[in-house]
């Protein structure tokens, strides 16, 4: 936004959060205001790049950030999972979704109904096509203020201009706690729904013992 003139904001931390989600400054390709031929010029000319995070990393920070607290995923997603995943529902709180019942709503919405997943934890290879977008970086969550630096230098940007610090998040050493509350089955199934991230982006699958979240 800053580099397009979208914003009068120096910084990115001077932008609130809400903003690109809800303003038309950020415009995905498949907007149909671009024709055919706008795609391929951005394409062909414009610097591309994609940054991914570990699939359980991210499987469990939308999982504490949608589901934990009420938000309008909660009380929009939550009754549906609950209703197909809980026995003898009850209009339990949405707070109450297990993360068990999230991976499950997850498999069953993306191998057996066959449907595209939520972009918060949509696979990148499904979101962000890396098989057919020529992208000319791709950076990672772990090394995001290394990763940033180098693209900013890399596309000229204004001297000055930089990521915001970087705090790391705590959702790494949760990711195991979280993991051992699925049986195997689910853990593999989980595994299954981003098998082609980990692989393509080379991540580890964690292995954690079954143990219930305190």
């Amino acid at each position: 936004m800053i580099l397009t003139n979208k914003t009068r904001a120096l910084s990115p931390s001077e932008i609130p959060s809400h903003v690109p989600h809800v303003s038309r400054s950020l415009r995905s390709l498949a907007d149909s205001s671009f024709s055919s031929d706008d795609v391929r010029v951005r394409l062909s000319r414009y610097t591309k790049f994609l940054f991914v995070r570990h699939p359980m990393e991210r499987l469990v920070s939308a999982f504490r950030n949608k589901f934990e607290k009420e938000t309008q995923f909660s009380r929009s997603i939550g009754p549906e999972i609950l209703r197909k995943f809980r026995k003898h529902h009850s209009g339990t709180p949405h707070a109450n979704v297990t993360f068990s019942e999230f991976v499950r709503y997850l498999v069953d919405k993306k191998f057996r109904r066959k449907e595209s997943l939520n972009e918060h934890w949509e696979a990148y290879t499904e979101l962000c096509l890396p098989c057919i977008v020529p992208y000319d970086y791709i950076g990672k969550y772990e090394t995001l203020k290394e990763d940033s630096d180098r693209i900013l230098e890399e596309i000229g940007a204004p001297e000055g201009l930089q990521f915001p610090p970087f705090v790391p998040s705590a959702t790494a050493s949760l990711v195991p706690r979280y993991l051992s509350t699925l049986l195997p089955s689910e853990q593999r199934l989980a595994t299954d729904v981003y098998k082609a991230d980990f692989l393509l982006f080379q991540y580890d699958f964690p292995i954690v013992r079954n143990k219930s979240i305190s």
